[in-house]
């Protein structure tokens, strides 16, 4: 039973082309309640909808559509003749891979309160490449528990809520790469024995981390730029490797995920600037590479147990 007045639909004679996830959502007149337009992020966007019954059609994708429900709700897809009842409940996750059929939905019993990721096939691809899974297509997925999947969709909403300012682009970029990696392994046209080998590629040499002129070049980038935000790609870059490889061997080397070892760095900065010289604390918050002065407090005050103006006196 339907529990709100059909606020959209959709014609069969409606333009369908492929478009970006989230651009159908707007497209329906949904204003969405998050998002992570204007934060830079690359290879994915995220944004939180809520919205009544309404029914629509679901054109193929541009991008890969990942889903995490916040609510219960009930929908109806219509596709190929055939309808059937799909039940959402908080926690279940769904994937819709990027030039996937279109179909019709339907949905009624209940108000949808879902978080939305775009994840660009590109990024996919080259994380396919990466470790060793070219060729791998992403699988449809209906409603399902992946506690992975949901994990990665909650740190994105913390980081929208907070507005870019818990992990920042970096951190964002680096949830990208771990969840294509996730996808294909577990999400994916992968046999056994590929999957097998894709975690195997994973997994990287015998020593570990990076070589140490590698990682010399990686820090001497991030120095030089903890005051411009340094994106991923360009210190995966600056050590000649990729985005999802550089990650793991960077981690490996200094035992910190690269956001966060960014955040080390600017607060190791901002306490020098603090002790030697009168800069007001915004100043120096933004001469690190933090947003404001609430950005480096927030930050200080977890890695040193104070805050800057406390640690200056």
């Amino acid at each position: 039973m339907q529990t709100g007045v059909r606020e959209d639909r959709l014609t069969d004679a409606d333009p369908l082309g492929p478009m970006d996830p989230l651009r159908h959502f707007r497209g329906l007149g949904l204003a969405p309640a998050l998002s992570s337009e204007g934060l830079g992020w690359r290879g994915i966007k995220a944004e939180r909808f809520r919205y009544s019954s309404r029914e629509a059609e679901q054109p193929p994708f541009e991008n890969h559509l990942i889903t995490l429900a916040l609510s219960p709700w009930r929908v109806e897809r219509h596709r190929d003749g055939r309808a059937e009842k799909v039940s959402h409940s908080p926690g279940d996750v769904g994937l819709v891979p990027a030039g996937g059929p279109p179909a019709r939905w339907a949905f009624h019993e209940g108000e949808v309160d879902q978080l939305n990721l775009s994840l660009e096939p590109a990024l996919v691809e080259e994380v396919a490449a990466e470790i060793e899974a070219d060729g791998a297509e992403l699988l449809e997925t209906l409603p399902t528990r992946d506690p992975l999947i949901e994990w990665f969709a909650l740190s994105l909403k913390a980081e929208l809520e907070a507005g870019g300012a818990l992990g920042g682009k970096l951190y964002a970029e680096s949830l990208a790469n771990a969840l294509a990696v996730h996808l294909l392994r577990e999400h994916s046209s992968l046999g056994g024995r590929a999957k097998r080998r894709a975690q195997s590629a994973d997994c990287g040499g015998p020593t570990g981390g990076l070589p140490r002129s590698a990682l010399r070049r990686a820090l001497d980038y991030i120095g030089d730029n903890l005051a411009s935000d340094p994106s991923l790609a360009a210190m995966a870059a600056a050590a000649g490797l990729s985005p999802n490889h550089f990650s793991k061997l960077f981690k490996r080397s200094t035992g910190l995920p690269p956001h966060q070892y960014v955040v080390r760095e600017r607060t190791e900065k901002a306490k020098a600037l603090l002790a030697g010289t009168d800069l007001p604390v915004g100043v120096v918050a933004r001469n690190c590479g933090f947003s404001d002065q609430a950005h480096l407090t927030r930050h200080f005050r977890r890695l040193v147990g104070t805050t800057p103006a406390r640690f200056r006196r």
